[in-house]
């Protein structure tokens, strides 16, 4: 009966993406750095070289400590308390962009993107930034936004992933080029083999819950899945320790993503764009030790009844690298028959 529920979610594809790409004009963006003053875009060597003079290595998350190892990460990073952005100007362009990124990432209409900046950084040949997941860096951050500023450089070419897809994006000489991707998502900076990579890092947030675009399902596909819980809601298991045999009053399922315990707070945000869905025998949930949830990309909720409904994306923001931040755990999530609707959910 599982088997044949999970079989019939795989067939649902989630809206949107868990990556996405889209690019400005240079002119939109005027940033200026303390110590080296406005930034002519394209960036030329003479300016790369008075960033570097102001900029320091960079460091990353390592469970509760915050880490310099060049093994992991070579870089240079300059601090948001020394860039000045003229938001006025940014925010023409800006603005509309994050809108269809939301669109792109699944989001629905009415969600509301803000980008925050975080830090610029500066990576010359020979440096990198190995595969790594993103930490939870503000309240109600659901991925990552990184701005790549226009210049001549080769290699190092950003890739994310998740779930064994791959997606790789790469600069521009003359455009500004902008990512956003789940917080979930692993992603690495490959090796600079000439020029520089400068970019500006992003917390993408969200304002108040935010809502997936519902997919679209197949009225057949429904019904047929509706038919199958009403049976497993339906069948009588075994008893325990010898009791009385009855029907089910829920689904387990175990989830693929990690969270911290301030992710886990279900009127907050969103979960991740893509993982998938893993059916679990209604028992899995005890096993001992869990005690947070992972994300899946289209969360399930199930009534006796087999009712189905669409609804707004509740769940948890997305955080963190594995092993990078201290409290991540995993677990199977339970959802009692008796409190819930079928329910889609992107994540």
């Amino acid at each position: 009966m599982q088997l044949e529920i999970a079989e019939r979610l795989q067939t649902i594809a989630p809206p949107g993406s868990f990556a996405v790409q889209r690019s400005a004009p240079a002119e939109a963006l005027r940033i200026y750095v303390e110590g080296v003053g406005v930034l002519d875009l394209p960036l030329a060597p003479r300016t790369v070289s008075r960033l570097r003079e102001v900029a320091k290595p960079s460091r990353y998350g390592l469970r509760d400590r915050t880490v310099y190892d060049t093994t992991v990460r070579e870089s240079r990073e300059i601090a948001r308390s020394r860039i000045r952005i003229d938001q006025r100007r940014w925010n023409v362009t800006l603005i509309p962009l994050l809108d269809d990124i939301r669109a792109g990432l699944g989001l629905a209409e009415g969600v509301v993107l803000k980008a925050e900046l975080h830090n610029m950084l500066l990576y010359e040949r020979g440096q990198f930034f190995k595969s790594h997941q993103d930490s939870e860096k503000a309240e109600g951050m659901i991925g990552t936004l990184v701005v790549t500023l226009p210049s001549s450089f080769r290699g190092g070419e950003m890739t994310v992933e998740q779930l064994g897809e791959v997606m790789a994006f790469r600069g521009s000489r003359s455009d500004v080029q902008l990512v956003a991707f789940y917080a979930d998502c692993r992603h690495e900076v490959r090796p600079v083999t000439g020029g520089a990579r400068v970019v500006l890092t992003y917390n993408l947030l969200t304002k108040g819950i935010a809502a997936a675009m519902p997919p679209q399902v197949e009225p057949h596909t429904l019904d047929a899945l509706a038919c199958a819980l009403r049976r497993h809601f339906e069948t009588p298991l075994d008893g325990r320790f010898g009791g009385e045999a009855t029907p089910p009053d829920r689904l387990v399922y175990l989830l693929d993503h990690e969270y911290t315990a301030r992710g886990l707070r279900w009127h907050l945000g969103t979960l991740s764009s893509r993982a998938r869905t893993r059916l679990a025998h209604r028992r899995c949930g005890q096993r001992p030790g869990a005690s947070a949830a992972r994300s899946f990309s289209r969360r399930q909720t199930f009534t006796k009844h087999g009712n189905a409904r669409a609804i707004p994306r509740t769940g948890i923001p997305p955080v963190a690298a594995r092993g990078a931040t201290p409290g991540m755990t995993s677990t199977a999530m339970t959802i009692p028959a008796t409190e819930v609707e079928t329910t889609w959910n992107r994540s």
